[in-house]
């Protein structure tokens, strides 16, 4: 991996890379691709995780890298999937250039951005005075139902969840209205002294738009990527994100393991991995964190280990997995075919002929039990010790003796 002497170099050199590959898939040929990548290098910020530039500039150091880590002997790629992995880190975020939001920083996010207590609260503020606009005079939720008016003082006195519960309930236009005034606000205040920090942009759900837009530049350009492998291109642009939490990513995790399993097994955990696509998107993962900036990057060396650690560590869950699931099979199928002391219809009459004794409810149901599931060979009176005894043991060896 060339060492450069300073962001600005990098960010050159995978410019070139960038038109490259650009140009080898004749993606210019797109009106669509023309349009979605000139809003992508006009977003002013890309938020506190990406120091590195805004979604264009990120985006071409992706490219860049992925002709390395496409080269790693760890993949064993063919010709084929480096162009569809080189392809699909083009397109990778072209939904950024539609899903731009701005919304007050999470904790988790202002360990980054570093606004003050003073600047959230000022961020507050503004998002609220701006939602006062589409609920100061209610608004209909459905035909039987409306949202009283809320004026800015109320808003002040909600909790984040009701705050939440409303934005929800604003119908589509207002909602896409009020995200797109506080995102201007935001762009029109970058770079002067009003921008607040605690006002981050993000790009949630981008994936399903970079898929869209994806889509839209496949059938409006003349692409030169085969049929074949289109369906391939989509898949990757819409999972590329699928490993990127791999270091807090837990498998133990029941929602973390039907994620993985649901995008790399076909959501069957009795089916198989597809390998090929599970190593295209650990690729991509590895030259996507390469490519973001912040103050928890890692080396290039940390990530290729500790995504394919991941990766190795759901395969051996995943084989695991089945193993145990065939073992418990095996067993009930073998449990199932052995002879037993009564077969077919012989169950039903024992089910009913063990009501008619006028036992306790509570002992029916662990002595049909038990007889149901007895050998041929079996001693009742040994199988029902400690169930029954005395003259209702005598009555269920009459029942058993009449249907034998």
């Amino acid at each position: 991996m060339p060492d450069y002497e300073s962001l600005e170099e990098k960010l050159a050199a995978a410019d070139m890379d960038y038109k490259s590959a650009v140009a080898e898939f004749n993606f210019e040929s797109s009106q669509t691709f023309q349009d979605v990548t000139k809003q992508m290098g006009e977003i002013p910020e890309h938020g506190p995780n990406h120091q590195e530039g805004n979604p264009l500039e990120h985006t071409q150091l992706v490219v860049s890298d992925i002709k390395r880590v496409a080269e790693l002997k760890e993949f064993g790629f063919n010709d084929e999937d480096k162009k569809l992995l080189s392809a699909a880190a083009v397109l990778h975020d072209t939904g950024k250039a539609t899903s731009l939001q701005y919304d007050v920083v999470t904790a988790k996010q202002n360990e980054k951005a570093g606004a003050s207590e003073g600047q959230i609260m000022q961020a507050q503020e503004t998002k609220l005075k701006i939602l006062e606009e589409f609920t100061k005079n209610g608004f209909e939720i459905s035909a039987d139902k409306r949202q009283p008016p809320v004026d800015l003082e109320g808003l002040k006195e909600m909790s984040k969840g009701q705050l939440r519960k409303l934005i929800d309930n604003l119908p589509s236009e207002l909602k896409k209205e009020f995200n797109t005034n506080l995102t201007r606000h935001c762009v029109d205040s970058f770079g002067t002294d009003e921008h607040n920090p605690a006002l981050a942009a993000n790009f949630r759900k981008h994936e399903k738009d970079s898929v869209e837009v994806s889509q839209q530049i496949l059938e409006d350009g003349d692409i030169d990527i085969p049929e074949g492998q289109q369906e391939d291109l989509i898949y990757v642009v819409e999972n590329h994100g699928a490993l990127l939490d791999w270091n807090t990513m837990n498998l133990d995790n029941k929602g973390d393991w039907n994620k993985m399993v649901k995008i790399f097994a076909d959501g069957d955990e009795n089916g198989q991995i597809d390998e090929r696509k599970l190593m295209l998107i650990a690729a991509h993962t590895i030259a996507d964190k390469n490519s973001t900036i912040n103050e928890q990057q890692k080396t290039p060396d940390e990530y290729l280990k500790g995504v394919l650690g991941k990766v190795g560590e759901f395969k051996e869950m995943f084989a695991e997995n089945k193993k145990v699931k065939a073992e418990k099979a095996a067993v009930k199928a073998a449990e199932k075919a052995k002879p037993k002391m009564f077969q077919g219809p012989q169950i039903g009459q024992l089910n009913k002929g063990l009501r008619g004794l006028g036992l306790e409810k509570r002992v029916i149901g662990p002595i049909f039990g038990r007889l149901k599931g007895a050998g041929p060979d079996d001693d009742p009176s040994t199988l029902l010790a400690g169930l029954v005894e005395g003259e209702d043991l005598d009555k269920v060896l009459e029942v058993i003796k009449d249907i034998k």
